[in-house]
């Protein structure tokens, strides 16, 4: 969600980590962005769900952010030990940041401006 401020501290979060650029990123308002909310049959408006594709999988919810972690230096890849956590209580607490967080980080009226170096990791 490119108007989300704590999604946008994420991006610039793992872009700061990700030194090989291997993640790329998507603002589902982007013309890309809600193309592919629609191969994936998410809604188009309200942006609660968070989706990594790799190849051909595509992760939602709290097993995206841990898929995420396999891209992370140490010690932020220790973090993988969520996936010991059930799914159904992982996806509630992150159901419940999900829809409390503008309402906890706040928005912002439109999406980030990446630097020349940031816009080549964004689709």
């Amino acid at each position: 969600d490119g108007v989300c401020n704590l999604c946008c501290a994420g991006v610039r979060f793992l872009m700061a980590r990700d030194r090989q650029g291997l993640i790329r990123y998507c603002a589902l308002q982007s013309e890309t962005g809600q193309a592919m909310s629609r191969e994936l049959g998410l809604p188009l408006r309200d942006f609660e769900t968070f989706a990594v594709r790799d190849g051909d999988r595509t992760y939602f919810r709290s097993d995206a952010y841990i898929h995420l972690l396999r891209y992370m230096p140490y010690p932020w890849r220790i973090l993988l030990v969520l996936r010991a956590i059930p799914r159904p209580l992982r996806d509630w607490a992150y159901d419940r940041l999900a829809q409390t967080r503008y309402r906890l980080f706040g928005r912002r009226d439109h999406c980030i401006i990446p630097t020349p170096a940031q816009r080549a990791r964004f689709i």
